[in-house]
């Protein structure tokens, strides 16, 4: 099967094993499954930077681990990561991690939310 897409007008533009959801609005960006991988796994390497106590670092791997899970799939699901996505952002910001993180763990998560789209 053959497709031809001229003159995009989407701002964003996220492709899943072929099916394209066009978004479009301010802060729009373009990413793919692999970016999406790659930044959770930065998400993975931030989070033994932050100094967590031991069990809420261990929810929180529990969470990344999950959602490495879903991504490795072939049809990742997008509902179960965004409940997943949350909770994660819910430890973080109930630990203090994300005021403290700076910009370097946002622009991740912001990633992933990004690449999960409309859902969030």
């Amino acid at each position: 099967m053959n497709f031809n897409v001229y003159e995009p007008r989407a701002e964003t533009i996220n492709m899943v094993a072929g099916n394209q959801t066009s978004i479009s609005g301010p802060g729009a960006q373009v990413v793919l499954i692999e970016d999406a991988r790659r930044e959770l796994d930065h998400v993975r390497q931030q989070l033994y930077q932050l100094g967590l106590h031991p069990r809420t670092l261990a929810a929180a791997e529990q969470e990344v681990d999950s959602m490495g899970e879903e991504l490795a799939s072939s049809r990742p699901n997008k509902p179960a990561l965004t409940g997943r996505l949350r909770r994660l952002n819910a430890l973080l910001q109930g630990a203090g991690a994300l005021a403290a993180t700076g910009q370097t763990l946002m622009a991740s998560l912001d990633s992933l939310a990004h690449w999960l789209g409309m859902l969030l």
